[in-house]
């Protein structure tokens, strides 16, 4: 943290405003992060709490920040990111749209304990036990996508089950009538380790579709995680865009 200039012509609500949106747009807070509260800002600056919700208010009519109910502020997701409406999401319902045969194999099924990078993008207040499914998703045969999801304790009764074949989402609205609603996609490229690449019978050389997704229900609130490599040879999809 760079030291506020009290001496400066700058209100010190705009200098710890620049100093949050400066965190934003190098990386270090990034979309879908809590921020900390008032009073840890407060502590953290060494300002009022008043001068830290100047800020905080500003960063939020910009966009770079968003408040939730009861919960904190977040960092805003992109404002270039589009609503999609979409009657389904789900990859056994696009397979089978494209008369593809689609199956599933489980192949870790346990409770970890998150820690370091995806803790932080999980945003979880410290290192923190989750059920952690590993499944491979197959066309026609074929390894097409290695998935990680992780949940929180709360879903643990997962451990217990036959997983093989079987819908998630399907399974949590059966057992828990906990229902999907939302989700917010960020794609990368990566290359996959070298168990990665053996579960999906590819070189570990061979760049893959990434994709990290945030699964919410009808409030927002986080159901799980899920985490995607896809081989684009095997499975494809397209977003259609339409301007109305």
């Amino acid at each position: 943290m760079t030291p506020l200039d009290t001496q400066s012509i700058t209100p010190l609500y705009q200098q710890v405003a620049q100093q949050l949106e400066r965190a934003v747009s190098s990386g270090e807070l990034r979309c879908g992060d809590k921020i900390m509260s008032e009073a840890e800002m407060s502590r953290h600056y060494g300002v009022s709490r008043v001068t830290v919700r100047r800020a905080v208010d500003r960063l939020v009519e910009s966009g770079v920040l968003s408040r939730r109910q009861g919960k904190g502020t977040y960092v805003s997701f992109p404002a270039f990111m589009d609503d999609v409406v979409v009657k389904e999401h789900s990859f056994t319902g696009s397979c089978l749209n494209q008369s593809r045969r689609p199956s599933t194999k489980v192949v870790a099924n346990s409770v970890v304990t998150v820690r370091g990078e995806l803790m932080h993008k999980l945003q979880l207040p410290g290192p923190t036990q989750m059920v952690r499914l590993v499944r491979i998703r197959y066309v026609d045969g074929v390894p097409a996508i290695y998935e990680e999801d992780y949940f929180s304790m709360k879903y643990e009764m997962l451990l217990g089950m036959q997983l093989d074949n079987r819908s998630i989402v399907g399974i949590l609205a059966e057992e828990m009538n906990i229902l999907p609603r939302n989700y917010v996609d960020e794609f990368r490229v990566q290359y996959p380790s070298a168990q990665q690449a053996k579960y999906l019978g590819i070189p570990p050389d061979k760049p893959l579709l990434g994709v990290f997704q945030w699964v919410l229900d009808a409030n927002g609130d986080v159901i799980y995680h899920n985490d995607e490599l896809i081989v684009t040879d095997s499975h494809t999809f397209t977003i259609r865009s339409h301007i109305e």
